[in-house]
């Protein structure tokens, strides 16, 4: 999280949004550090920082994304946020900031790797 911070730092800030399942997601992994208490606490810092930073640019998971979602030629066929998260792009116009690019590139969805050098 923290070089996607960094990478998407060095991007124009109101360029950039999120769909709302990525909080969910770091939610989920937060809840599941039980092992590493510090880990779980650096990553609820990071956050609440990207809730300020992102404030008003939270795109959601609405009717028209579960829509498109179902259609989705995603990898496991299964509707789970790696068919939402590109769902959310389409309809909102918007990149997504994935890793796992492979699964993701036959859904129509622009991509950005902001783990890759000069990413963003």
């Amino acid at each position: 999280m923290r070089t996607v911070g960094v990478q998407l730092a060095n991007q124009d800030s109101y360029s950039v949004e999120l769909a709302n399942i990525y909080i969910a997601e770091i939610r989920f992994g937060i809840v599941r550090q039980i092992r590493d208490p510090d880990f779980a606490e650096s990553l609820e810092s990071g956050l609440a920082k990207l809730m300020i930073e992102f404030t008003g640019r939270v795109r959601p998971f609405g009717q028209d994304a579960a829509d498109l979602c179902g259609c989705l030629p995603t990898p496991y066929r299964s509707i789970t946020p790696d068919a939402m998260i590109p769902a959310t792009g389409i309809v909102h116009g918007m990149p997504v900031p994935i890793r796992n690019i492979s699964d993701f590139q036959a859904l129509g969805v622009e991509i950005i790797d902001p783990w890759s050098e000069g990413a963003v």
